[in-house]
């Protein structure tokens, strides 16, 4: 009977680990790190049904993982929330703060419109690519080796094949925050493209800009093109990526496809099916220890 009882805590003890394990969030390393805040404002109508907290913390998570190198940390603060933008502005990034060596944006805000002729696809699920049909991803010789220019996805069904994506525009506007942006002081030396140099990837390339001294690239592809369409979701590239690096003088490693890496969060249900098989197998082998004593 003693082993027994000292065998029923033991199983305790194992259920409750596994259950910390499960329900416990992964640790991401160090690098960027940005911290969102809501500022308010009045939502429009979202089709889809998705919700800008989520959509904006998705975005946000893709850019952190392009930054992920602990050797160097990064972090940023960002303010987002919606106001009634000039027609045809869906959303727009303003710097507040910068500094450090190297020069880098510190807080800013992303206001995203909320005037009734946009017409928005709030994804419910912007952790996965599932309203739409097609991908594209391109790529081309930017001066040191083929790099991938846009990662593009089109033929969206339901709301999505009309809308604006606003994870789109919510990643494409946090890729201003992360250098591209005419108010950074670190952007003030590029005119025409942008250099890319060690101890980036594809050292030697070059990025073209939109026009001279543009806070957009030049590839109709990218996600930091200045125009985006309704019906279509643009990705981080490994250009959009690269380019910030070289604005904000990121000198860890990158992750230029952020996407191969992103882990589904297992949901509601799936923990606690796992929790429960978790617990089972506790139960069944103290039971099973029971008959045999």
């Amino acid at each position: 009977m003693s082993r027994h009882r000292r065998f029923w805590p033991r199983g305790l003890a194992f259920a409750g680990a596994g259950l910390l394990v499960l329900l416990s969030p992964a640790l991401a390393p160090a690098g960027l790190i940005i911290d969102l805040r809501f500022a308010g404002g009045t939502a429009p109508a979202l089709p889809g049904g998705g919700n800008l907290d989520d959509i904006v913390r998705t975005a946000a998570s893709a850019w952190e993982r392009v930054f992920s190198d602990p050797s160097d940390t990064w972090h940023l603060q960002l303010t987002y929330g919606w106001q009634n933008l000039t027609p045809g502005r869906s959303a727009e990034h303003i710097l507040l703060a910068q500094g450090g060596v190297p020069n880098r944006e510190t807080q800013g805000a992303i206001w995203f419109t909320n005037n009734p002729a946009q017409v928005w696809f709030a994804d419910p699920t912007p952790w996965n690519n599932s309203a739409y049909t097609r991908f594209t991803a391109t790529s081309r010789d930017l001066g040191a080796g083929d790099v991938n220019v846009g990662r593009v996805l089109t033929g969206g069904v339901g709301p999505a094949a009309d809308g604006f994506d606003l994870l789109s525009v919510a990643a494409h506007e946090i890729g201003h925050a992360l250098g591209l942006d005419i108010a950074n002081h670190a952007f003030d030396q590029f005119g025409l493209d942008i250099p890319v140099t060690a101890p980036r990837p594809f050292a030697g390339s070059s990025i073209l800009l939109a026009y001279p001294h543009s806070s957009h690239l030049q590839d109709g592809t990218a996600l930091l093109f200045p125009n985006m369409e309704p019906g279509e979701r643009k990705l981080i590239s490994a250009e959009d990526a690269l380019a910030d690096a070289q604005i904000s003088q990121f000198s860890g490693p990158l992750n230029l496809d952020p996407y191969a890496v992103a882990q589904p969060v297992p949901e509601p249900g799936t923990l606690a099916l796992m929790a429960c098989g978790v617990l089972s197998a506790a139960g069944w082998h103290w039971a099973r220890r029971k008959r045999g004593a």
